[in-house]
């Protein structure tokens, strides 16, 4: 493996609170320009028993808060959850929220909470496997006068043959939806978008965003290897997302994460395709042996690695040992820099002894 996944939680927040590289996403996939972004805290405590929550991805863009949501794998309750996420990203504006003075009914100044200073949300689910039944790239929700709906849904006017009727019905719903008495326009700004990563790997649509996904793509390839990821090495962002990836600067700690995170994906499957009590013992039995072999195979590497470096020692040693008996002799450094493939700079130290 030469990336870990991009898709798993730890390797996801690491990758993301790079700014620069989370304003990139965000302008491929909501197709905007972005000023400026400012990252804000992922965790906090939202009751009176102090339960919390943590966000994968949170930060301010121009006038809009937003999280950014990666779901791995199944759970029932994902759109409850992700719904309650979104409000919570509008109710966290409060902390910061301005005052303005206004006069109470006793004739007095006091000081209020300015709700009309609370900043549109956007809600990014970014779902790996599901794809909610549906065959687009994504799916996105904003809210809308329910008069819309009943329109879309009213049979009996789009059955009749009145072609003039359903446009006046037309008209209508658009002075609803345009209506911004009072600042209504500013509820269709609030945003929840389901991205289905496996959809658009498949549609293979000319979009912005089409890459990020076929990236994540590739990094849960058990065997990925550095010459997968070449289409992108002349990009300076994802450049430094591959830099962040890479498996070769995580320590013992990010791998066992990966392989726990992957057996309880499969644990998870297991559970979705209902299989018995004893082929989950035999597929556990199954995991425990590759995990095993896994080990096996890493402490084989670090060994022929460790025998590596003592060799490579060695010969250096012999190197140094060899220069320092032809400076002995008076041999011109050039001559013991071509005998011995050591710079200058090394040999110069030996002099410095």
């Amino acid at each position: 493996m030469y990336l870990a996944p991009l898709n798993y939680d730890r390797f996801f927040k690491k990758v993301f609170s790079d700014l620069e590289i989370a304003k990139k996403f965000l302008e491929d996939a909501l197709s905007v320009t972005i000023s400026e972004i400012n990252l804000l805290s992922r965790e906090h405590k939202i009751t009176d028993a102090a339960r919390s929550v943590d966000f994968d991805f949170r930060c301010k863009i121009d006038e809009n808060y937003v999280i950014i949501e990666m779901q791995q794998w199944f759970k029932p309750d994902i759109i409850q959850r992700f719904h309650l996420y979104h409000s919570l990203n509008t109710a966290l504006q409060l902390e910061d929220l301005p005052k303005k003075v206004i006069l109470s009914l006793e004739n007095d100044f006091q000081e209020v909470k300015d709700y009309s200073k609370l900043q549109p949300v956007l809600t990014i689910i970014w779902l790996v496997h599901e794809n909610l039944s549906e065959t687009d790239d994504y799916l996105s929700f904003i809210p809308t006068s329910e008069s819309v709906l009943n329109f879309i849904r009213d049979h009996s006017l789009w059955d009749r043959q009145n072609l003039s009727e359903l446009q006046e019905e037309r008209k209508r719903m658009l002075e609803k939806i345009n209506n911004n008495t009072k600042g209504l326009l500013w509820m269709q700004k609030n945003k929840e978008i389901f991205f289905f990563q496996k959809n658009i790997v498949k549609n293979k649509n000319n979009v912005h965003y089409l890459r990020w996904f076929k990236f994540a793509e590739k990094t849960l390839q058990k065997n990925n290897s550095e010459l997968d990821f070449a289409e992108y090495e002349q990009d300076l962002i994802f450049k430094k997302m591959m830099k962040r990836l890479k498996i070769s600067i995580h320590d013992k700690e990010d791998l066992s994460y990966i392989d726990d995170y992957e057996m309880h994906q499969q644990k998870i499957q297991l559970f979705i395709d209902s299989i018995s009590k004893e082929a989950i013992a035999d597929k556990q039995m199954e995991l425990d042996k590759e995990r095993e072999m896994r080990e096996l195979a890493l402490a084989k590497e670090q060994e022929q690695r460790r025998q590596k470096e003592k060799a490579l020692a060695k010969a250096q040693e012999t190197k140094l040992k060899l220069a320092q008996k032809m400076l002995k002799y008076g041999e011109p450094i050039e001559e013991i820099m071509e005998e011995t493939a050591l710079s200058r700079e090394e040999i110069e130290n030996l002099t410095k002894r």
